[in-house]
């Protein structure tokens, strides 16, 4: 059998193409605070940037994966509480990122109740200057 590609890495954790998101969503945003004026539209004003975050959506199937596994590595991860390198299959993406949040969905079982598939939403925040932890 072949070794399927590596897609990219979330710290130790590798996804290859057949286990990569099916969506990856970036937001970028700045802080524009508004000040109020007296009988007059209130002023905005661009004090800088916030921390970006990503959304990364998978769908893990039996078929190629085991789910429950793939799902246990990015709560441990999570568990951590520690920055980690995001690095795309091209190198792109080599800020620290921290996980924010995990949604996960148990989309199919077999008749036993066993996993056959698992839908997960990991939104991971960019780790800028964390306090607590040791950001390289």
């Amino acid at each position: 059998m072949a070794k399927s590609r590596l897609w990219g890495l979330l710290g130790d954790i590798e996804f290859t193409l057949a286990l990569a998101p099916e969506s990856f969503s970036h937001d970028r945003q700045v802080t524009l605070p508004e000040h109020e004026v007296i009988e007059d539209r209130p002023s905005v004003q661009w004090t800088g940037w916030k921390l970006e975050t990503l959304s990364l959506t998978f769908n893990w199937h039996v078929g190629w994966c085991d789910p429950d596994e793939q799902l246990l590595k990015l709560w441990a991860a999570q568990d951590k509480h520690e920055p980690m390198r995001l690095v795309l299959g091209s190198g792109t993406w080599k800020r620290k990122w921290l996980i924010e949040s995990i949604s996960d969905s148990l989309t199919h079982t077999d008749p036993f109740g066993d996993t056959l598939a698992i839908e997960a939403t990991v939104n991971l925040k960019e780790a800028g200057r964390t306090v607590g932890t040791q950001a390289r």
